[in-house]
């Protein structure tokens, strides 16, 4: 049986204990049942009972720590996955050297396999479009169409010409007729009039990012209790 597991059930079988810990100068609520997967941990708050006023204290870094505690939470393991910039490797790096420093068996040995890369995949596709109109530009994350995925303007062109500009004033319809024409602002019987204007035109050359996490590495079904220690039984 799995130590998250363990400590699944354990969090089941008995009260919840709070505590507080205070890693250098910042205090953390939580219970000694979260923090059971710690062999480290486990055994500073087994030294005494748990006082509220007085927490125990770990001189380590807090910003590092919260990382630690959302896993001891949850049993997800931790991805820091930037669409651009990808994988913020120092800090899985550093959160490896505090998994063992905790003595956190199983996120350790997470972070020294780097099974993060293998729980994010990219992949990317060119796309070239056309905007007219600084008001196009402007609004270009809705002009894409990229079905709410991310994308990287590679060049952007500029020139001036004449083009289609929408009778109404809408600059989502300007440079295409045949929008304006199918949202009713320019009735059929008017399409072959010579509504333009002159106005920017820009090319634009960009990526779209499509980005997968991989659940079942980062939280393998397996080992996960129903809901994170410690709320189960709690009724």
């Amino acid at each position: 049986m799995s130590s998250v597991a363990s400590a699944a059930m354990d969090a089941g079988s008995r009260p919840i204990d709070p505590i507080i810990l205070q890693i250098g100068e910042k205090k953390f609520y939580t219970t000694r049942q979260t923090i059971a997967e710690s062999a480290v941990l486990s055994s500073l708050v087994n030294l005494r009972d748990p006082d509220p006023e007085k927490p125990y204290f770990v001189d380590a870094d807090p910003a590092l720590f919260e990382h630690i505690l959302r896993y001891l939470r949850t049993g997800i393991f931790p991805l820091l996955h930037d669409v651009e910039k990808g994988h913020d490797v120092p800090l899985y790096h550093a959160l490896q050297h505090q998994a063992e420093f905790y003595q956190i068996e199983r996120l350790a040995n997470w972070l020294l396999a780097k099974a993060y890369l293998d729980a994010v995949s990219t992949r990317t596709w060119p796309k070239s479009i056309t905007l007219h109109g600084e008001q196009q530009l402007q609004h270009i994350d809705e002009m894409v169409r990229a079905a709410g995925r991310p994308f990287k303007i590679l060049r952007i062109d500029e020139s001036r010409a004449k083009v289609f500009q929408c009778p109404n004033r809408n600059w989502r319809h300007d440079g295409l007729r045949s929008v304006c024409i199918n949202a009713r602002c320019l009735p059929t019987h008017r399409a072959s009039f010579a509504l333009t204007a002159e106005m920017s035109v820009y090319k634009v050359e960009l990526v779209i990012l499509e980005v997968r996490v991989h659940q079942e590495l980062v939280m393998p079904i397996s080992e996960q209790p129903a809901l994170p220690p410690p709320y189960q039984n709690t009724e």
